[in-house]
C-alpha cells in the first residue's frame, strides 16, 4: 500500500490531506521587511479650525494644554439680520429681539478655561 508524502523539507508541496500538513513557506532572501517595533510619538492636532457653536474638546494654541472650551454667545451680523427681517414682516412689538435672546442666532466665541485665550469665533453669518 502507497502512503501520501509527508514530507516537511522546504519546497516539497505535502500531499496528506490531513488537517496537520503545513503550507510551504517560500522565503526571498532579497526581500526586506521592517517590523513594527519602533513607535512614532503622535503629536496632538491643534484645531484652531472651525469649532462650531457648541463646546469642543482642542489643544489650546496659547498653552498648548487639551482642554474643553469656554462659549460665550454674542449677537452678531446674523442676530440683527434676523432682528431686521422680524421688523419687515411686522413683529416689531418685542419679537423683534428674539435672536438677542436665543444662541441659535448669536456668533459662538470659543475660549480656553485655563488661560482665557480666545481660540475661535463662529459666526452665524
Amino acid at each position: 500500500s502507497s502512503l501520501p508524502s509527508t514530507s516537511n523539507e522546504p519546497g516539497s508541496i505535502p500531499t496528506s490531506s490531513s488537517p496537520t500538513a503545513s503550507i510551504p513557506t517560500v522565503s526571498n532572501p532579497t526581500a526586506s521587511v521592517s517590523s513594527p517595533t519602533a513607535s512614532v510619538p503622535t503629536q496632538p492636532v491643534i484645531c484652531s479650525g472651525n469649532l462650531g457653536p457648541e463646546p469642543a474638546i482642542t489643544t489650546c494654541t496659547n498653552c498648548r494644554q487639551r482642554v474643553t472650551t469656554n462659549v460665550v454667545y454674542k449677537a452678531g451680523a446674523f442676530a440683527w439680520l434676523i432682528c431686521l427681517a422680524f421688523i419687515l414682516f411686522g413683529f416689531v412689538f418685542g419679537c423683534c429681539l428674539i435672536p438677542f435672546f436665543m444662541d441659535a442666532f448669536q456668533d459662538a466665541h470659543h475660549s480656553c478655561p485655563q488661560c482665557n485665550a480666545s481660540l475661535h469665533v463662529h459666526k452665524r453669518l
